[in-house]
């Protein structure tokens, strides 16, 4: 039972940051970190990247909770199924139907990357990433829409990229046990305008 509260709680983590709830208005400091100097990406690294990116906003205005557990970096799955002593094919199952039923509650306007403006940088332990510029619309009721602007994490491993949201500290917790060397890196926090009915 406390497997499956767990379980579900980080259905509700993931889907509920990468909606930009009230959670994600903690903003973090980008400092300095383990990883080296943030450059742009390469022509090839930004051509691999953007169809997997693209595939993960639309996964999220889409709301499918199995396109988004698809796109997640499978040592991040495969610590999740030895932590809790499960299959990962049965993880991967039970998040994906989480997130769907979490997503279900928001209504999503839309989703941009922008992969042409990523920051790569190098882990100490020779594992790339990028951050990605991500641009979330929400209707919020008797309010209107707002968007968020943030930034996802993506990861490649074994040569694809994989892309997961790190803002809560225990996303950030689970992503440096599978890839120790991103433990100490900083992602700087999401901000948010309103940009009024019918938008």
């Amino acid at each position: 039972m406390r497997r499956q509260r767990a379980q579900h709680a980080l259905g509700f983590r993931l889907a509920r940051h990468a909606l930009g709830c009230a959670a994600a208005l903690l903003a973090f400091a980008l400092l300095a970190s383990a990883s080296v100097e943030a450059r742009g990406l390469s022509a090839a690294e930004a051509s691999a990247l953007a169809p997997r990116a693209n595939g993960y906003a639309k996964a999220l205005a889409s709301r499918s909770g199995q396109g988004i557990v698809a796109l997640m970096p499978p040592k991040v799955l495969a610590q999740m199924a030895e932590r809790q002593g499960k299959a990962q094919a049965a993880v991967r199952s039970a998040l994906a139907s989480e997130v769907s039923r979490e997503l279900r509650r928001f209504e999503i306007k839309g989703v941009t990357v922008d992969v042409a403006a990523a920051d790569r940088r190098s882990l100490s332990d020779g594992t790339t990433i990028a951050l990605v510029p991500t641009r979330t619309k929400v209707a919020v009721p008797l309010v209107g829409v707002v968007e968020e602007l943030s930034r996802t994490l993506a990861l490649r491993d074994g040569g694809q990229w994989y892309l997961i949201r790190v803002e809560d500290a225990d996303q950030r917790r689970m992503v440096s046990r599978a890839y120790p060397g991103f433990q100490g890196v900083s992602i700087p926090g999401a901000t948010f305008r309103m940009l009024g009915r019918g938008q």
